[in-house]
């Protein structure tokens, strides 16, 4: 039986059209994340360091992906596609990141007494490198110490995704960065019992003279300043942001 010359004509094209269509389907997700938004890494911060995770925050002038990656060893040829790719906090339990002009990621599963190697990617590619040293595991915890309140913007309206950041001070001595992210409502909370003496290696004391200063960053909305003595800070006088860029 002879072939049926029709089907000569038409099976080339129609496997040049299959092949095109696996090599589109295959090319296509490493276009869309190369073309996604891009905008420099700025104000960026190390806080919630503890011994196995520590929080990776920053700003852009443009809404982007906030995503990180951090590793004690070379970083991955093909960040995007790496199992330990950290999204922001708020998209940790969503299918894909969303665009924002904060960041705030926290990094899980490390291990104690680390130095680590991070990198902030936007697209497929690195926009900032950095490093971090967890602290050592601390022989007994201080009890739960939460302080917590609202941030809002100059007409007193919630603002949503602001980051707030909380050091301690008695006298010349600080303590280590705690950071929070605000909710729908614009609240925060942080527990002191986490904060720590700048060497990470014991718990840091709070009294009556301990003063808590807390900055915020709210990406385009701006920034804000405000300090506060133990005792008024459950809840904290709402802070308002009012220095817009």
């Amino acid at each position: 039986m002879q072939p049926d010359p029709l089907w000569k004509r038409i099976r080339f094209p129609l496997l040049g059209l299959f092949i095109s269509g696996l090599l589109i389907f295959a090319v296509l997700p490493f276009l869309v994340v190369a073309f996604e938004p891009a905008s420099p890494p700025e104000n960026v911060l190390i806080s919630n360091v503890t011994d196995h995770q520590a929080t990776v925050s920053w700003t852009t002038r443009k809404a982007t992906t906030g995503l990180v990656i951090a590793t004690t060893d070379k970083l991955p040829l093909f960040p995007r596609w790496s199992k330990s790719l950290q999204k922001d906090d708020g998209d940790k339990s969503l299918p894909r990141p969303g665009f924002y002009t904060t960041h705030h990621v926290t990094l899980e599963n490390l291990k104690s007494g680390k130095t680590y190697t991070f990198a902030i990617y936007q697209g497929i590619g690195k926009k900032y490198i950095g490093r971090l040293t967890t602290a050592q595991a601390l022989s007994s915890l201080p009890s739960p110490n939460p302080v917590y309140g609202r941030v809002l913007d100059k007409n007193k309206k919630p603002i949503v995704g602001a980051m707030v950041y909380l050091r301690a001070k008695n006298g010349s001595k600080s303590s280590t960065l705690l950071s929070a992210l605000t909710n729908l409502s614009g609240r925060w909370s942080l527990d002191l019992g986490n904060l720590r003496t700048e060497d990470f290696k014991s718990a840091f004391p709070t009294s009556a003279s301990t003063v808590e200063e807390v900055l915020i960053y709210a990406g385009t909305k701006g920034t804000g300043k405000a300090t506060t003595p133990p005792g008024k800070d459950k809840p904290w006088p709402d802070l308002i942001v009012t220095n817009e860029k």
